[in-house]
């Protein structure tokens, strides 16, 4: 089953400041600020995408085609996952429901996050379309300080890295698709699904 996530609230801020990129890449003045600032926007994005991990808060909607037939288990592709703000489905007339916060159970601690029926009870009837239930998280460490320094430190690798090469194509150089030391560091807080 594919797994479809939207932003349905956006980031604030970054984990990496204006200030420390600029350390790391050795850059005084303010010409380059504005590629600076892309390029961390770009890697926490390329960090969140390849770990499963959302580093600033944000609010995430994560799409199922159904509830698990046997009453299983909705595991979320993100994490951390502060709490579950929402969980809709389409009932079996089509139409929008919210299911009640006391019908599941949210087990936020797990890495991944996942999402159970109540105790005694089941998941309810859906319309049977693609997407047809939704789960909006609040998800994202707590603050900067909270992002665990080694994705951090990936951050500050990839924005060294696209700003010193700013073409898709290096020639005369042996290239690696994602610097091996970055690999490295999101190997290590990659999230698991399956």
């Amino acid at each position: 089953m594919p797994i479809t996530l939207t932003v349905v609230s956006a980031a604030a801020s970054e984990p990496v400041t204006l200030e420390e990129a600029k350390r790391h890449l050795r850059v005084d003045g303010t010409e380059e600020d504005t590629l600076i600032e892309g390029l961390i926007a770009a890697a926490r994005e390329l960090v969140e995408g390849e770990t499963g991990r959302t580093l600033m808060a944000q609010t995430i909607r994560q799409y199922f085609d159904d509830f698990p037939e046997d009453g299983g288990t909705l595991r979320l592709a993100v994490y951390p996952v502060r709490s579950v703000a929402s969980l809709k489905y389409l009932d079996d007339d089509g139409t929008e429901t919210t299911l009640a916060a006391d019908d599941y159970r949210a087990d936020v601690t797990s890495e991944p996050a996942r999402i159970d029926p109540a105790c005694g009870e089941t998941w309810p009837t859906t319309y049977g379309a693609s997407n047809g239930v939704w789960v909006n998280v609040e998800a994202g460490y707590a603050s900067a300080a909270a992002v665990p320094r080694g994705l951090k430190q990936a951050i500050l690798l990839l924005v060294g890295h696209w700003y010193e090469n700013r073409e898709a194509i290096n020639i005369g150089n042996i290239v690696a698709e994602l610097p091996m030391a970055v690999r490295s560091l999101l190997n290590r807080w990659t999230v698991y699904t399956q």
